[in-house]
């Protein structure tokens, strides 16, 4: 097909469909329809055989993996609260925690420590704090927010997260490597130049700080603070809807301690860290590789799955020995798996459909990039490309696939800007940096707002709450973020001739500075309207 503005068409219907009717299910699958009879000239049988081969798509043994990893986190979790280890913990962690800024505190430190791949810091964070924060009448909304903001964004700065082999991947696909035979427009190694983008990734350092002055000065407005203030007056932490039916209940009268919390927990992240290096060909298990090249090679998908296997099998062997468990309970931890995870794993298949057939079929990235990027001055290059980087996410609900589009059409794109003989070192392109900081940032910016994005759906599954006022909650929130993180990229483009160092300084300053001043201003009118 011809690329045209058709292709924005699917997106945008997703988008206002999911906003409309609070049905993000509905909204995927109408736009995958869409999309589909788009791309085949609205002819049916075409329709239907690209429909087809997007569903097959996801059929991959990456996905498999970690649709298996999820139910068996499900099951888990359901273990968890079957032996009432989760009340356990509950008890324990009150006493230590004195308030719901404690508590959402404690939330925080745990996404920074988790920070190794978002699917895994939002469910383990996820599960950790659900009974601490409803024991502060904190809404699950409020939850969900605190996960989400700090699981992408803070994953992309990692260099040692499940990110790692992707990043490597696309940057040596956008002409950066070490080796002159590649011809490669940028000689340099691709994880050296990953590095030195990080200072660059400006969303993830606002964002945080965003969310750390939002806890520790207990800022509220919208739908979060009506939300608060009904689980304040009420208990309710669902915003005064029905409380959703439980797929499992923690065991009162079980004799549940903190070591039915703690060890499946403690047995999970050291399991999917064995299985990381080992599967990663680590030194550390007789391989030839170090930790940079064992997080490039690891099948993190597969680890996880194994990791959660082997953590589910021991906890559950662990339960039946102190009997805590029975053999006719395990048929409640399987159902309640499945109960847990299955609208998670629906979305997530259609979100995946949905964005293959926006990157393969219709090329919408491809496109956005094209009528937003076309020909600006070079100092406005990461500010476009951050825009671009932002919309192309928020559309596909896929920071992986934004990065995947906009990485290899940036790097060429600057060269060529730059008018430099290739190939060419950093040095010579420091433009880069701060451009492929911006695609970076505005993937994880657009993942992390997107009705749709992975991210929204996996934190809302974890934390139980509503999907809906999840998605509505928390861009409020975001925004002062997201528009500083864009006058961040306005002033580093102007400044690059300065330096890299006084750009990113400068640059990032001035962001979080913006950003804390807007939530600030914010919830100063938001106090005085309600005096």
């Amino acid at each position: 097909m011809q690329v045209s503005w058709l292709v924005l068409i699917p997106p945008v219907l997703v988008i206002a469909l999911a906003f409309i009717t609070h049905r993000v299910l509905l909204a995927l699958a109408i736009g995958i329809v869409i999309g589909a009879a788009i791309v085949a000239n609205f002819s049916l049988y075409q329709t239907i055989a690209i429909i087809a081969h997007n569903i097959q798509a996801q059929f991959e043994l990456a996905n498999m993996y970690t649709f298996g990893f999820l139910l068996l986190l499900g099951a888990l979790i359901t273990l968890m609260g079957h032996t009432g280890g989760t009340i356990a913990y509950g008890k324990l962690i009150k006493k230590r925690l004195t308030s719901a800024k404690t508590s959402e505190t404690a939330s925080v430190l745990l996404s920074f420590c988790f920070a190794i791949d978002d699917f895994f810091s939002i469910l383990t964070v996820g599960s950790i704090m659900k009974p601490v924060t409803d024991s502060f009448k904190i809404p699950r909304i409020k939850l969900a927010f605190l996960i989400d903001s700090l699981a992408a964004p803070l994953i992309i700065l990692v260099p040692v997260s499940t990110w790692i082999a992707m990043v490597l991947m696309q940057l040596e696909k956008g002409g950066v490597s070490i080796n002159s035979a590649d011809q490669p427009l940028i000689l340099e190694d691709p994880f050296a130049f990953y590095l030195q983008t990080i200072p660059f990734i400006f969303y993830s350092f606002i964002i945080s700080a965003s969310v750390i002055y939002i806890v520790r000065s207990r800022s509220s407005w919208g739908l979060m603070n009506t939300h608060e203030e009904i689980a304040h007056e009420t208990g309710n932490l669902f915003g005064g809807e029905s409380v959703p039916t439980e797929t499992f209940k923690s065991s009162n009268t079980a004799t549940g301690t903190l070591l039915d919390f703690i060890f499946p927990l403690a047995s999970l992240i050291s399991f999917v860290v064995i299985a990381v290096l080992y599967l990663g060909d680590s030194k550390l298990f007789g391989g030839s590789n170090s930790l940079n090249q064992t997080m490039q090679q690891t099948d993190i998908f597969l680890a996880l799955l194994i990791g959660c296997c082997a953590s589910f099998i021991l906890s559950v062997l662990l339960a039946l020995a102190r009997k805590t468990l029975t053999v006719s309970g395990l048929p409640v931890l399987a159902h309640g798996g499945y109960q847990l995870m299955k609208d998670s794993i629906a979305l997530l298949f259609l979100a995946w459909t949905f964005g293959t057939l926006l990157k393969n079929d219709l090329h919408t990235g491809d496109y956005l990039a094209q009528i937003l990027i076309g020909s600006v001055s070079s100092a406005f290059l990461p500010a476009m490309f951050y825009i671009t980087s932002l919309i192309t996410a928020v559309g596909t609900g896929s920071s992986w696939g934004t990065i995947a589009v906009l990485v290899p059409l940036a790097i060429p794109l600057v060269t060529s800007f730059t008018n430099v003989t290739t190939p060419t070192s950093i040095d010579h392109i420091v433009l880069l940096l701060p451009v492929i900081g911006a695609v970076f940032a505005g993937a994880v910016a657009g993942d992390h707002v997107s009705p749709i994005g992975t991210t929204t759906i996996m934190t809302a599954a974890s934390t139980e709450a509503n999907l809906h006022a999840h998605i509505y909650s928390q861009l409020p929130y975001a925004l002062p973020a997201l528009f500083a993180t864009f006058i961040a990229y306005l002033i580093a483009g102007i400044m690059m001739p300065y330096g890299a160092l006084i750009s990113c300084t400068v640059s990032l300053v001035s962001g979080i500075t913006i950003a804390i001043m807007i939530l600030m201003l914010i919830n100063y009118l938001t106090k005085k309207r309600q005096i």
